[in-house]
């Protein structure tokens, strides 16, 4: 993994983890009722997305790794383009379901690539 790549992939991995600290306490209905914490995990959520699409241009085997790629870069999109029928019950799934174990892979593959010392614990 080249050096564009892995940083592309920190950038997500450190979403991701925002992402989860913002989640934490919160739950369905806060999130609802949070303007500001809503418009702040869409953020994320876009720059995990964008960042996962920088590195798949990069290096299209990333596919194998996060199967899961395309469907990410789609929620970005969504975000980005149909931000008037974004649903938050789907973004707090994603929240609750998806974002720490994807962080986790992002972990794996970074770490494989010699990129531990980037890594906030």
């Amino acid at each position: 993994m080249d050096e564009a790549t892995a940083k592309r992939l920190l950038d997500a991995y450190l979403a991701c983890a925002e992402i989860r600290a913002f989640a934490q306490g919160n739950d369905f209905d806060r999130y609802e009722a949070d303007r500001a914490l809503r418009l702040i995990i869409e953020r994320l959520l876009k720059i995990v997305g964008e960042a996962l699409r920088m590195a798949r241009a990069l290096d299209p085997d990333l596919k194998r790794s996060i199967p899961e790629i395309d469907r990410i870069i789609a929620t970005r999109h969504h975000i980005a383009h149909g931000y008037d029928s974004i649903s938050n019950e789907t973004i707090w799934v994603i929240v609750e379901r998806r974002i720490e174990g994807l962080q986790a892979r992002l972990r794996v593959l970074l770490i494989e690539n010699g990129y531990r010392r980037e890594l906030p614990d």
